[in-house]
């Protein structure tokens, strides 16, 4: 089970990716970047993905998940 504090520092990072996303491509982005906007240490993210792509990654296949559960139901 993720703890409180795990699933706030994930939220933050992710957060933080969105925001920059949108600023320059993901192959610019570093782990620094979001870390410094998200105002989490890099050990943090690096607790939770092990690079940028790790995270694009994880979140492309959250939103995949969700949508296809959205398919199944109609």
């Amino acid at each position: 089970m993720v703890d409180r504090r795990s699933r706030r520092n994930q939220r933050l990072i992710k957060e933080a990716f969105y925001r920059l996303i949108v600023q320059k491509p993901l192959f610019r982005l570093t782990v620094a970047e979001i870390t410094r906007e998200a105002d989490l240490e890099r050990g943090t993210f690096y607790g939770h993905y092990h690079d940028v792509f790790d995270l694009y990654d994880q979140e492309l296949a959250a939103h995949v998940d969700t949508l296809l559960a959205l398919f199944k139901r109609l």
